[in-house]
């Protein structure tokens, strides 16, 4: 038995309910048990026999206890229904349903199509805006030189080679401003070089 077992035994014990045949096992099983156990299993007897004020001051009818120590008996005796299911003893089957209907089929397969396709014009849709957003800084970008030094030039920075650049570097150390010079011979007095 165990201690919980005892335990529990022991209250029946303390309060008198055991039969001969459960005190004879509880006697043994407490014989048997480890002095400690045996002392907690003392202690909680002790307990509940100075704890009258628990129970009520009611005379239980003469027929009582053996209602219910015989049906107690009966239901554990019944073996009609399992008291519960360990899930490690359930083996879960494997085999593929047989009896699945062909609208359901289709539907799944139709859906899987649908899923697919939707996929790929999602990514594709989205590869084509990326570009279209990638076009528009690029004329963002262009647009802006045009204004700031006028478009003759943004043309021939852009695709004569004999355009020159010339990046500035910081005269002190840490400083975040930046400044390129761009110079074409072509270019007339006064606009030989543009300071940007």
């Amino acid at each position: 038995m165990k201690t919980q077992e005892l335990i529990e035994l022991a209250v029946l014990d303390a309060m008198g309910l055991l039969d001969e045949e459960e005190r004879e096992a509880f006697d043994a099983a407490f014989d048997r048990a480890a002095p400690a156990i045996q002392a907690q299993v003392r202690r909680e007897q002790t307990r509940l026999c100075t704890s009258d004020g628990l129970l009520p001051d009611v005379e239980p009818p003469a027929g009582l206890r053996s209602l219910v120590v015989e049906a107690v008996r009966k239901e554990m005796a019944s073996p009609s229904r399992p008291r519960h299911r360990h899930a490690r003893n359930a083996v879960l089957a494997l085999v593929p349903a047989r009896q699945v209907s062909p609208m359901w089929r289709a539907a799944s397969v139709g859906f899987a199509a649908a899923a697919l396709v939707l996929g790929t014009t999602f990514l594709s849709l989205r590869a084509e805006l990326d570009a279209l957003n990638q076009n528009l800084e690029n004329d963002r970008l262009i647009s802006a030189m045009q204004s700031a030094v006028g478009s003759p030039y943004v043309v021939a920075l852009l695709t004569d080679s004999k355009a020159e650049v010339r990046d500035f570097t910081p005269v002190t150390p840490g400083m975040r401003g930046q400044a390129r010079l761009w110079s074409h011979p072509q270019w007339g007095e006064g606009q030989e070089a543009l300071l940007a």
